[in-house]
Protein backbone atom coordinates (compact mmCIF):
# COMPACT_ATOMS: atom_id res chain seq x y z
CA UNK A 1 0.00 0.00 0.00
CA UNK A 2 1.17 3.48 -0.38
CA UNK A 3 0.76 6.35 1.93
CA UNK A 4 -0.65 8.61 -0.36
CA UNK A 5 -4.24 9.40 -0.78
CA UNK A 6 -6.41 9.56 -4.06
CA UNK A 7 -6.35 13.45 -5.72
CA UNK A 8 -9.88 12.32 -6.68
CA UNK A 9 -11.73 10.43 -3.65
CA UNK A 10 -8.91 10.92 -0.85
CA UNK A 11 -9.03 7.46 -0.37
CA UNK A 12 -5.85 5.68 0.33
CA UNK A 13 -3.40 4.49 -2.75
CA UNK A 14 -2.47 0.98 -3.42
CA UNK A 15 0.77 -0.04 -4.43
CA UNK A 16 3.03 1.52 -7.79
CA UNK A 17 1.28 -0.05 -11.02
CA UNK A 18 4.50 1.36 -12.80
CA UNK A 19 7.86 3.17 -11.54
CA UNK A 20 10.75 4.92 -13.99
CA UNK A 21 13.43 2.41 -13.70
CA UNK A 22 16.45 4.71 -14.72
CA UNK A 23 15.69 7.68 -11.79
CA UNK A 24 14.37 9.82 -14.90
CA UNK A 25 11.80 10.91 -15.79
CA UNK A 26 10.10 13.39 -19.05
CA UNK A 27 8.27 16.47 -18.97
CA UNK A 28 5.25 16.71 -20.95
CA UNK A 29 7.37 19.80 -22.37
CA UNK A 30 9.96 16.71 -23.88
CA UNK A 31 12.91 17.72 -20.78
CA UNK A 32 14.23 15.07 -18.90
CA UNK A 33 13.19 15.59 -15.48
CA UNK A 34 16.25 13.75 -12.68
CA UNK A 35 13.78 11.91 -10.28
CA UNK A 36 11.53 8.80 -10.47
CA UNK A 37 8.22 8.87 -11.35
CA UNK A 38 5.53 6.44 -9.72
CA UNK A 39 1.84 5.84 -11.07
CA UNK A 40 -0.55 4.53 -8.07
CA UNK A 41 -3.99 3.38 -8.45
CA UNK A 42 -6.85 4.49 -6.44
CA UNK A 43 -9.89 0.91 -5.98
CA UNK A 44 -12.25 3.33 -4.72
CA UNK A 45 -13.00 5.80 -7.99
CA UNK A 46 -10.29 3.95 -10.45
CA UNK A 47 -8.50 7.01 -10.45
CA UNK A 48 -4.64 6.83 -11.37
CA UNK A 49 -2.16 9.43 -10.29
CA UNK A 50 1.83 10.23 -10.30
CA UNK A 51 3.95 11.45 -7.23
CA UNK A 52 3.94 15.32 -7.42
CA UNK A 53 7.56 16.75 -9.02
CA UNK A 54 9.52 18.87 -6.28
CA UNK A 55 8.69 22.34 -5.71
CA UNK A 56 5.48 22.11 -8.10
CA UNK A 57 4.24 25.37 -7.57
CA UNK A 58 7.73 27.25 -9.01
CA UNK A 59 7.90 24.76 -11.92
CA UNK A 60 4.82 25.96 -13.50
CA UNK A 61 5.39 29.63 -12.37
CA UNK A 62 8.66 29.67 -13.29
CA UNK A 63 10.23 26.79 -15.73
CA UNK A 64 6.74 25.71 -17.58
CA UNK A 65 6.71 27.28 -20.99
CA UNK A 66 4.65 25.82 -23.35
CA UNK A 67 4.37 27.22 -26.95
CA UNK A 68 5.92 30.33 -25.65
CA UNK A 69 8.38 31.54 -28.49
CA UNK A 70 5.47 33.22 -30.71
CA UNK A 71 1.74 33.78 -30.78
CA UNK A 72 1.30 31.31 -33.59
CA UNK A 73 3.91 28.75 -32.09
CA UNK A 74 1.81 25.33 -32.37
CA UNK A 75 1.47 21.56 -32.20
CA UNK A 76 0.73 19.58 -34.92
CA UNK A 77 -2.70 17.29 -34.11
CA UNK A 78 -2.75 14.98 -37.15
CA UNK A 79 -2.11 15.02 -40.83
CA UNK A 80 -5.01 14.89 -43.19
CA UNK A 81 -5.37 14.43 -46.79
CA UNK A 82 -1.13 15.82 -47.11
CA UNK A 83 -2.04 18.75 -45.12
CA UNK A 84 -1.27 19.77 -41.20
CA UNK A 85 -4.21 20.41 -38.63
CA UNK A 86 -3.08 22.36 -35.53
CA UNK A 87 -3.89 21.58 -32.30
CA UNK A 88 -5.61 25.01 -31.56
CA UNK A 89 -7.42 25.06 -35.12
CA UNK A 90 -8.80 21.22 -33.66
CA UNK A 91 -9.60 22.19 -30.46
CA UNK A 92 -11.75 25.26 -31.38
CA UNK A 93 -13.88 23.29 -33.98
CA UNK A 94 -14.55 20.45 -31.27
CA UNK A 95 -15.34 22.65 -28.96
CA UNK A 96 -17.99 24.50 -31.50
CA UNK A 97 -19.52 21.09 -32.13
CA UNK A 98 -19.83 20.08 -28.92
CA UNK A 99 -21.58 22.87 -27.14
CA UNK A 100 -23.24 25.85 -28.14
CA UNK A 101 -22.28 28.97 -27.13
CA UNK A 102 -25.28 31.79 -26.51
CA UNK A 103 -24.63 35.68 -28.24
CA UNK A 104 -21.88 37.25 -26.11
CA UNK A 105 -21.14 34.02 -23.58
CA UNK A 106 -18.90 35.13 -20.77
CA UNK A 107 -16.32 32.17 -21.15
CA UNK A 108 -13.04 31.63 -18.79
CA UNK A 109 -10.29 29.37 -19.41
CA UNK A 110 -8.78 27.86 -16.61
CA UNK A 111 -5.40 26.60 -16.60
CA UNK A 112 -4.79 28.32 -20.18
CA UNK A 113 -1.32 29.28 -20.82
CA UNK A 114 -1.06 31.37 -23.66
CA UNK A 115 -4.98 30.48 -24.66
CA UNK A 116 -4.12 30.07 -28.06
CA UNK A 117 -7.86 28.50 -28.28
CA UNK A 118 -9.74 30.94 -26.90
CA UNK A 119 -7.47 33.76 -28.97
CA UNK A 120 -8.79 31.59 -32.56
CA UNK A 121 -12.37 31.28 -30.88
CA UNK A 122 -12.73 34.77 -30.40
CA UNK A 123 -11.88 35.35 -34.34
CA UNK A 124 -14.60 32.90 -35.20
CA UNK A 125 -17.17 34.38 -32.56
CA UNK A 126 -15.84 38.10 -31.65
CA UNK A 127 -19.57 38.47 -29.68
CA UNK A 128 -18.24 36.16 -26.87
CA UNK A 129 -16.27 37.56 -24.14
CA UNK A 130 -13.21 35.50 -23.30
CA UNK A 131 -11.56 35.55 -19.78
CA UNK A 132 -8.00 33.75 -18.73
CA UNK A 133 -6.59 32.26 -15.80
CA UNK A 134 -3.24 30.66 -15.12
CA UNK A 135 -0.72 30.49 -12.22
CA UNK A 136 1.92 32.11 -14.22
CA UNK A 137 2.65 35.57 -15.44
CA UNK A 138 4.47 34.76 -17.93
CA UNK A 139 1.26 34.85 -20.54
CA UNK A 140 -0.02 38.04 -20.12
CA UNK A 141 1.61 39.15 -22.78
CA UNK A 142 -0.35 36.72 -25.23
CA UNK A 143 -3.75 37.44 -23.48
CA UNK A 144 -3.71 41.43 -23.58
CA UNK A 145 -3.86 40.95 -27.97
CA UNK A 146 -7.27 39.75 -27.98
CA UNK A 147 -8.50 39.85 -24.10
CA UNK A 148 -10.01 42.98 -22.68
CA UNK A 149 -8.11 44.34 -19.77
CA UNK A 150 -9.26 43.11 -16.68
CA UNK A 151 -10.49 40.21 -18.17
CA UNK A 152 -7.26 37.98 -16.65
CA UNK A 153 -6.17 36.54 -13.28
CA UNK A 154 -3.33 35.29 -12.38
CA UNK A 155 -2.53 32.64 -9.01
CA UNK A 156 -6.58 32.51 -7.70
CA UNK A 157 -9.35 33.35 -10.00
CA UNK A 158 -10.86 37.03 -9.25
CA UNK A 159 -13.55 37.15 -6.12
CA UNK A 160 -15.79 38.88 -8.35
CA UNK A 161 -15.61 36.00 -10.54
CA UNK A 162 -18.32 34.15 -8.71
CA UNK A 163 -21.09 32.43 -10.56
CA UNK A 164 -20.42 34.67 -13.56
CA UNK A 165 -19.80 32.37 -16.35
CA UNK A 166 -21.90 30.63 -18.94
CA UNK A 167 -18.68 28.54 -19.63
CA UNK A 168 -15.52 27.50 -18.32
CA UNK A 169 -12.74 25.35 -20.30
CA UNK A 170 -9.99 23.23 -19.31
CA UNK A 171 -8.05 22.35 -21.98
CA UNK A 172 -4.96 20.13 -20.86
CA UNK A 173 -4.70 21.64 -17.29
CA UNK A 174 -6.51 19.11 -14.82
CA UNK A 175 -4.13 15.98 -15.60
CA UNK A 176 -1.44 18.49 -13.90
CA UNK A 177 -3.11 19.99 -11.21
CA UNK A 178 -2.67 18.68 -7.74
CA UNK A 179 -5.45 19.23 -6.09
CA UNK A 180 -7.89 18.83 -8.72
CA UNK A 181 -10.87 18.01 -6.23
CA UNK A 182 -10.04 21.61 -4.85
CA UNK A 183 -9.83 23.32 -8.28
CA UNK A 184 -13.12 21.46 -9.59
CA UNK A 185 -14.82 23.05 -6.32
CA UNK A 186 -13.65 26.88 -7.52
CA UNK A 187 -14.54 25.65 -11.13
CA UNK A 188 -18.51 25.00 -9.97
CA UNK A 189 -18.40 28.38 -8.24
CA UNK A 190 -17.36 30.21 -11.17
CA UNK A 191 -20.12 28.83 -13.24
CA UNK A 192 -23.51 30.74 -13.31
CA UNK A 193 -26.36 28.73 -12.52
CA UNK A 194 -27.09 26.36 -16.11
CA UNK A 195 -23.58 26.76 -16.79
CA UNK A 196 -21.36 24.40 -18.99
CA UNK A 197 -17.67 23.10 -17.67
CA UNK A 198 -15.80 21.36 -21.30
CA UNK A 199 -13.07 19.85 -19.99
CA UNK A 200 -10.16 17.78 -21.99
CA UNK A 201 -7.39 15.55 -20.43
CA UNK A 202 -5.22 12.80 -21.74
CA UNK A 203 -6.80 9.31 -22.40
CA UNK A 204 -4.36 7.06 -20.29
CA UNK A 205 -5.92 4.15 -21.36
CA UNK A 206 -5.47 4.43 -24.91
CA UNK A 207 -1.87 5.89 -24.41
CA UNK A 208 -0.19 4.67 -21.85
CA UNK A 209 3.00 6.26 -22.11
CA UNK A 210 1.32 8.70 -20.29
CA UNK A 211 2.70 7.21 -16.85
CA UNK A 212 6.41 8.57 -18.00
CA UNK A 213 5.10 12.03 -18.04
CA UNK A 214 6.63 13.21 -14.68
CA UNK A 215 4.34 16.37 -14.45
CA UNK A 216 1.17 14.39 -15.31
CA UNK A 217 0.17 13.49 -11.86
CA UNK A 218 -3.32 12.88 -12.43
CA UNK A 219 -4.05 10.14 -15.04
CA UNK A 220 -8.31 10.33 -15.66
CA UNK A 221 -10.73 7.27 -15.89
CA UNK A 222 -13.84 7.91 -17.32
CA UNK A 223 -15.14 6.31 -13.68
CA UNK A 224 -12.49 8.96 -11.50
CA UNK A 225 -13.87 11.93 -14.00
CA UNK A 226 -17.42 11.38 -12.86
CA UNK A 227 -16.18 11.17 -9.36
CA UNK A 228 -14.26 14.52 -9.25
CA UNK A 229 -17.32 15.87 -10.98
CA UNK A 230 -19.82 14.72 -8.54
CA UNK A 231 -17.66 15.57 -5.29
CA UNK A 232 -17.92 19.30 -7.16
CA UNK A 233 -21.87 18.98 -7.01
CA UNK A 234 -21.66 19.33 -10.85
Amino acid sequence: MSDMQCNVCRQMLGGALYSSPSGQSLTSLCQIYPGTTSVYVCHACAHLQSNEIKDVDAYYEQDYDILVGSEDEDQIYEIRDGNPIYRTEHQVTVLLSKISLPTGARILDYGCAKSSTMRVLSLQRPDIQPHLFDVSERYIPFWEKFAQPGNWAVYEPKADWDTHFDVVTSLFSLEHIVRPAETMGRIAALLKPGGLFYCVVPNVLTNIADFLVADHVNHFTQSSVMRLMELAGM
